[in-house]
């Protein structure tokens, strides 16, 4: 895959597997990296912990389009720990 081959998105997934600490934030800083890769910035916004109306539901990121009628989310992220965590 090819962000294999960018070595700081490439440290930080290879962490996950390495690391004795595997909570949240090991596995939210890949994922943020890897959505900063999908998402580019010219049409999309990455929000944190963005509510949802109407659910009362926080993902952790949330990826909205951007077009010239405005934004509509594209996808929910939800990141969880490599150990103990149910996805």
């Amino acid at each position: 895959m090819k962000y294999f081959n960018m070595p700081l998105l490439y440290r930080t997934i290879t962490q996950i597997r390495d690391a004795t600490d595997s909570r949240e934030h090991i596995t939210g800083r890949a994922g943020f990296g890897l959505a900063m890769n999908y998402f580019p910035i010219q049409r999309f916004t990455i929000t944190p912990e963005k509510m949802l109306l109407g659910t009362n539901k926080r993902p952790d990121i949330t990826i909205e389009k951007w077009d010239n009628n405005g934004s509509f989310p594209q996808c929910y992220v939800e990141f969880k720990g490599r150990a103990g965590d149910n996805f």
